[in-house]
């Protein structure tokens, strides 16, 4: 699966680049340097859309443009791009919003995003962290996050989540995108059944699965896909409500964004595609009103709950 296993283990240079349906976050266990190269190494269009399976590949189909424009003239005010890559959803956000700020851990991805948007009077740019946006708290409308909470530590998922919530205003909207671990156990059942087909004998069948699919490649007690310092983090339905809930937002809202079998790069994968697609999470969520009395979170470093 040559263009899914790019996007979503890809291997750039010496390294891998991880799951980056996306592009947007650092996802090495250490956070160093390195992971700005890597994601620094796909910044032009050409090398992103080769290299990932991306949202915004045509056929896709994503709720994302129809959930913005739905968002009410009251709150089309500002919105902050969380995790923007070379910029894809900009033209959408800058159309909509009186005030759109673009940010990306890589400053080749902002650098590339600029370039290609910075034309539009409305978008401003910054290099930041997800993991610390106290300088944006409480200022927008909307936060869009298009795979861009991929860190596979538990703790750094929850703090860019909280922090997520944190820049919205109260009762301001998020729009989020997560990788779906239901969606890789749908293509390994996928596979095993072509493999079964072929075969003919089961435990053959498995084996042969487990070597396409990669046996130690999914930690589905995690939700950690990839191996080694290139794990990255995906997301089960009832955890995204979860985790996204003891963030502080409520009315959250689980769609999907479905992606067609061609974007595969594996010939074997044309037997799928009398099947539905495959899949990355869509989240509408809300930061409730101040009036509710919901706790607002503090800038800077906070206690993490784990889950249980």
């Amino acid at each position: 699966m040559k263009k899914r296993e790019l996007a979503r283990i890809a291997v750039v240079a010496v390294g891998a680049c991880g799951w980056v349906v996306g592009a947007g976050c650092p996802h090495r266990r250490d956070g160093g340097s390195r992971d700005r190269l890597e994601w620094d190494l796909v910044a032009t269009p050409r090398k992103y859309f080769s290299a990932v399976v991306s949202p915004w590949d045509q056929g896709v189909i994503n709720p994302l443009g129809d959930a913005v424009k739905a968002v009410p003239a009251a709150q089309r005010g500002a919105a902050i791009d969380l995790g923007t890559g070379i910029g894809n959803g900009i033209p959408m956000l800058a159309k909509a919003f009186r005030r759109v700020v673009a940010i990306d851990y890589a400053p080749k991805m902002v650098a590339a995003a600029r370039q290609r948007y910075g034309h539009h009077k409305n978008v401003s740019f910054a290099v930041a962290d997800m993991r610390n946006l106290a300088r944006y708290h409480e200022r927008f409308d909307v936060a869009v996050a298009v795979n861009s909470v991929l860190l596979p530590s538990d703790r750094d998922v929850n703090r860019m989540l909280r922090e997520a919530y944190a820049t919205l205003k109260p009762g301001g909207i998020l729009f989020g995108v997560f990788p779906s671990v239901e969606s890789e156990a749908y293509i390994a059942l996928l596979t095993f059944e072509r493999e079964h087909r072929d075969l003919g004998d089961e435990q053959s069948a498995w084996k042969r699965t487990a070597q396409l699919i990669g046996r130690d490649r999914i930690d589905f007690l995690r939700g950690i896909v990839g191996k080694s310092a290139v794990t990255q983090k995906f997301y089960y339905r009832f955890e995204l409500v979860r985790r996204l809930g003891r963030a502080g937002f409520r009315e959250i809202k689980i769609g999907k964004v479905v992606y067609p079998w061609r974007l595969l790069d594996d010939p074997d994968a044309r037997a799928f595609r009398g099947h539905p697609g495959f899949w990355d999470w869509f989240v509408t969520a809300r930061r409730p009103p101040a009036a509710t009395g919901v706790p607002r979170p503090k800038p800077g470093p906070r206690p993490v709950v784990p889950l249980r």
